[in-house]
């Protein structure tokens, strides 16, 4: 990779990062927040108190499990791992908000703020939970321990706006999605709020020379994936899109010097299939996402076709590593509504060439690589449906066969996202690239500024 300096921009941001998470502790959290976490998917169906309890906790800056860490310590061969889960979950709560050793002021706001919430809300004639207590009315109890005499069930209908709920509305997987790369054509929610966008950017350049003779300079980049959805929307055991991402890179000197132009461009299309499946229970605490790409790279540049196989494979856990959330994301300044994801990828790759045109003398033609892509993204949200977003991500992939040594690639990104309606968002800002180009492997090092559209 060209110019290591710049592999110290992922730590500066991510102590940049743990700065500002220094003064996010634990937070009082907003009734109508939690309740929109709650019953987000959940609309019309009942929940547990369990599932409050942890919208809650979430929702206060607090992860679950780390929250009833030192309960689930203790063994206890009477009850199940969960039940010693939910009782503590439940227990806890209930102490928080009782004047005593256990009392926690922003646990006991936070629920405080529910029950207003709720109360006001049926004063009003809304009832944004329904209990099925004898008069629907709010439980004086609502975390009490033991198994609860009462249900909760989710108001029918969309989820009230917040400025993180209202950032945008989720929807099934969409059943044509443009987005940067095809690993994310599926996301939604968070995860949908941090992926790379279509991207399009133009630069021209005119200069007088002294013997008054002009030189105009321009370039063209089209950076982008558009899929269309295989699978039905319902569909929860795996997803799965055809689509094709197109590169272009390119150059232009007006008059053309007399070595020639274009032989440095790139100019690739992958058309392919992508399969994205989650490998265990939706109940799991622990869950593993696995993505399956296949396709045909057309490298126009150097007249040659390329057969490329990749596979991604995702942990997601219910922890909190201090600046981001591993695999989901975790709100690290409550004040501002800040979240942050981390990301960790088992990422395997294989080419084969199946027509060399002039890449006879490349070193990227058949090859396995294997290794790991950690991926760090920001999320702030300025206002309803719009907002910033960074990411920083580093892959490195030694080679298992091939003659050389490892893929390596450094991105990051910082962009400014609004979205016109609940599907349809566009962004502009600034990336920066140094590594293996992900189509046609070659080395490229480059800062670019333009706009881009996702939807």
């Amino acid at each position: 990779m060209t110019r290591p300096a710049f592999r110290a921009v992922p730590v500066c941001l991510a102590a940049a990062t743990a700065l500002i998470g220094t003064s996010a502790a634990a937070a009082t959290a907003n009734g109508a927040d939690v309740v929109a976490r709650a019953c987000q998917g959940n609309r019309g169906h009942e929940i547990s108190v369990l599932h409050l309890a942890e919208a809650l906790l979430a929702e206060s800056g607090r992860s679950p499990s780390e929250f009833v860490a030192a309960e689930m310590a203790i063994p206890d061969p009477s009850r199940t791992p969960y039940d010693v889960y939910a009782q503590a979950i439940i227990r806890r709560l209930n102490d928080s908000e009782v004047p005593g050793p256990a009392f926690d002021p922003e646990l006991a706001g936070g629920i405080s703020s529910l029950k207003a919430m709720l109360v006001k809300a049926a004063q009003a004639g809304d009832h944004p939970l329904i209990f099925s207590t004898p008069s629907g009315a709010l439980p004086v109890d609502l975390f009490k321990p033991g198994r609860p005499d009462f249900t909760i069930t989710c108001k029918p209908g969309k989820p009230e706006a917040t400025i993180v709920s209202g950032f945008e509305d989720f929807d099934p997987p969409p059943a044509f999605s443009v987005r940067e790369k095809p690993e994310e054509l599926p996301l939604l929610g968070d995860d949908r709020r941090s992926a790379g966008s279509f991207a399009l950017g133009a630069e021209r350049e005119r200069k007088i020379k002294d013997d008054g003779s002009t030189k105009t300079d321009s370039s063209l980049k089209i950076d982008g994936t558009v899929g269309t959805r295989l699978t039905a929307a319902s569909s929860q055991d795996a997803t799965a899109y055809l689509f094709g991402r197109y590169n272009l890179e390119r150059k232009r000197t007006r008059p053309a010097p007399a070595a020639g132009q274009g032989s440095d461009d790139t100019n690739a299309l992958e058309l392919g299939l992508l399969v994205q499946a989650q490998l265990t229970p939706s109940e799991a605490a622990k869950k593993w996402f696995l993505d399956l790409e296949g396709g045909i790279v057309f490298d126009f540049t150097h007249d040659a076709r390329r057969l490329k196989l990749r596979a991604l494979l995702q942990p997601a856990i219910d922890f909190s590593l201090g600046i981001c959330g591993l695999g989901h994301a975790e709100i690290i300044v409550k004040a501002i509504s800040l979240k942050a994801r981390c990301k960790i990828q088992a990422d395997v790759e294989a080419a084969q060439v199946l027509n060399r045109g002039t890449l006879a003398m490349s070193q990227y033609n058949n090859f396995l690589a294997a290794g790991v892509r950690g991926r760090y993204e920001l999320i702030l949200p300025t206002g309803k449906k719009m907002g910033v977003a960074g990411t920083v991500e580093y892959r490195i992939l030694p080679t298992l066969s091939g003659s050389f040594n490892r893929l390596e690639r450094l991105e990051a990104s910082l962009k400014y996202r609004i979205w016109a309606d609940e599907k349809v968002g566009f962004d502009v800002g600034f990336t920066y690239a140094d590594g293996n180009n992900e189509l046609s492997f070659e080395q490229e090092h480059k800062i670019t500024f333009g706009i881009g559209i996702i939807y």
